[in-house]
């Protein structure tokens, strides 16, 4: 078998999920380390949030993934008018502030309706095509066989060779929904410190949360070339959440098969 991705191992057990049915729209477990984020500046830089988790995911169509939350951001504002009044009602009652000027400042009406066409404005243009990814140029995908892996791709190069953290150059990335995450061992540091945002900053962030937009759960995660990994499919990563006591709710697989479907 031939394969442009490293290991060759993880390439072929890709590879052969895909020839048996067994990788899109199906379950899988994947046991890695997160890449977490860099805090401090170059005079004290701290890696934050790079915990090792168990992520349950459902590799599926991106396209299918962007098109549906675009779906529901069109259907949220139609059903109701208010929508960002009753957004901006809801921050207020739960203290949640944005930042300006080093001052905490309301999240208003107006911010969720820039944040909103922000959104819509961006899915729109993936959905059609136009959005194009900053470091598409460095990846292509996963081939096994002379034939694409769905949802996976592979480093070819190109990223900044002074950060420790950029791949090898033949490293595999999975992505999907996922369904549930479990940490198998907390950040070093700890989680990423959060951030004085701007209010429409705060709305954006909010309104993916609180519409439970489908792509809050889209995922994707390196598994190095030169470092361990672990990835089950089917009824394999089933067992693995049992082993691992992973809850996965019966509302979190609903809503990810009504997007998958």
């Amino acid at each position: 078998m031939g394969t442009n991705g490293t290991p060759t191992r993880l390439a072929l057990t890709l590879g052969d999920s895909l020839a048996s049915d067994h990788w899109t729209n199906r379950m899988v477990s994947i046991a890695v380390q997160k890449v977490g984020a860099v805090r401090g500046g170059k005079a004290n830089p701290v890696r934050y949030g790079d915990d090792k988790v168990l992520s349950i995911m459902l590799p599926t169509s991106y396209m299918n993934v962007q098109t549906r939350t675009l779906d529901i951001l069109i259907e949220e504002l139609r059903s109701n008018p208010d929508l960002f009044t009753d957004l901006a009602a809801k921050a207020d009652s739960r203290g949640i502030k944005g930042w300006a000027k080093g001052q905490e400042v309301a999240i208003t009406a107006a911010d969720f309706k820039k944040a909103y066409d922000a959104l819509v404005a961006s899915l729109t243009k993936t959905v059609n095509g136009v959005n194009q990814s900053t470091s598409e140029h460095v990846y292509e995908p996963l081939v096994v066989d002379g034939q694409n892996v769905p949802c996976a791709k592979v480093y070819v190069g190109g990223g900044n060779p002074d950060d420790k953290r950029t791949p090898i150059v033949g490293s595999i990335y999975v992505s999907g929904l996922q369904l549930a995450q479990h940490v198998l061992e907390e950040a070093e540091n700890g989680p990423v410190p959060s951030s004085k945002s701007r209010a429409d900053v705060v709305a954006k962030r909010l309104v993916t949360a609180w519409l439970k937009l489908p792509n809050r759960r889209w995922r994707t995660y390196r598994l190095p070339a030169n470092e361990a990994w672990r990835i089950k499919t089917g009824a394999d990563a089933a067992v693995v959440c049992d082993t691992n006591k992973v809850a996965v709710s019966s509302a979190d697989v609903t809503e990810v098969l009504d997007v998958a479907a």
